[in-house]
């Protein structure tokens, strides 16, 4: 059970409902709730994000809204959606200053800090970049501090690490590129060979820490 925080003109809403998923939306807009999918306008309703949802939801979405919205709004708009539901994906131009509607742009650090008032964290082995690369997935957590730090540590030294190794593909495919550009043919098929070999080796410790990942409550109790 589903609902889209900010539906406009229900996309999203009428998407699900195609796959059989119950999903619902609510957008303050009269207008943009007159643009609804005739059929799926009895599950799309006028309702500000500023007050209380009512039912319970498995996952509540709420994209590019927030930044439409002044602090009071917003502080009031994210505690309702806390009190629906444990899980939210959530997304806000980081980006956008120059939008005559945008009264809010943050980062998403501080939206991920206005969603940890209400004991939301942003599962950070998520990728949410198939949205827009600044959108979170928050679920309800119990934390302790430690879990937390190690949890976050351990996902920054995934993408440092895949970063780097980004960096030293694209170094060796240009020492490839000049090698070719010089006629040197075979320092070009070893540069090939170490490229092969980090792609490799990366390709192992991503389903290394996949299976990490699924065992992780197991192995260390959180």
């Amino acid at each position: 059970k589903i609902l889209d925080v900010g539906c406009a003109s229900g996309y999203l809403v009428e998407g699900l409902r195609d796959l059989g998923v119950d999903a619902r939306g609510i957008d303050v807009s009269e207008y943009a709730i007159s643009k609804v999918r005739e059929d799926i306008k009895p599950y799309c309703n006028v309702q500000s994000a500023t007050v209380p949802i009512k039912e319970r939801y498995d996952l509540i979405t709420c994209i590019e809204v927030m930044e439409h919205l002044s602090p009071e709004d917003f502080n009031r708009a994210i505690d309702n959606m806390c009190n629906a539901t444990n899980t939210i994906i959530f997304s806000s131009t980081p980006f956008d200053y120059a939008e005559e509607t945008h009264f809010s742009v943050n980062t998403p650090g501080f939206w991920a800090e206005r969603f940890a008032y209400n004991g939301f964290f942003h599962d950070v082995n998520y990728d949410c970049s198939y949205i827009a690369v600044q959108t979170m997935l928050f679920r309800k957590r119990e934390y302790n501090d430690i879990s937390l730090v190690r949890t976050y540590e351990d996902k920054l030294f995934d993408l440092w690490y895949e970063n780097c190794a980004m960096r030293d593909r694209l170094n060796l495919a240009n020492a490839r590129i000049q090698d070719l550009d010089h006629g040197n043919i075979q320092h070009a098929v070893e540069v090939n060979k170490y490229i092969e070999q980090i792609n490799a080796f990366e390709e192992e410790r991503k389903n290394w820490y996949s299976e990490f990942e699924k065992n992780k409550e197991e192995e260390i109790g959180f």
